[in-house]
């Protein structure tokens, strides 16, 4: 599995990143989900799998509460099955965009972190011109 980027809507935040793969010579596959190309449950668990802290990591700051057929739900009460059907339905739920490959992920725009995608070899090279 090469580098995915799964967007949800056009933002300053997936620009920034398609900008910097692109300065970084990073090749990338987007995914752009919509109603008519939604997530995959098998997605979302490998965002999961790779993900330091679950959720956490995935979901858009500051989500406590989520609501369910009328009726809200703290986040902390609801199953991984449950959080799982809800990502599927509401999307935006995630922070976009989110960066993968078959060992890392970046949820949202992080400059100071997009650099574990630059492969070893090119991050030697760079260090050893700066020195």
């Amino acid at each position: 599995m090469g580098n995915i980027l799964y967007s949800f809507r056009q933002s300053k935040a997936r620009d920034d990143v398609v900008n910097w793969l692109i300065e970084n010579k990073i090749f990338y596959n987007e995914r752009k989900i919509s109603k008519y190309e939604p997530l995959r449950r098998i997605e979302i668990i490998n965002f999961l799998k790779l993900s330091d802290n679950g959720f956490e990591d995935i979901l858009k700051r500051n989500l406590k509460k989520i609501e369910i057929d009328g009726n809200v739900h703290l986040i902390d009460e609801l199953s991984t099955n449950q959080m799982i059907d809800m990502i599927i339905m509401k999307p935006l739920l995630l922070k976009n965009p989110i960066l993968i490959n078959k060992k890392k992920i970046i949820a949202g725009f992080q400059s100071n972190n997009m650099g574990i995608f630059i492969p070893k070899e090119v991050r030697k090279i760079k260090l050893e011109d700066l020195l």
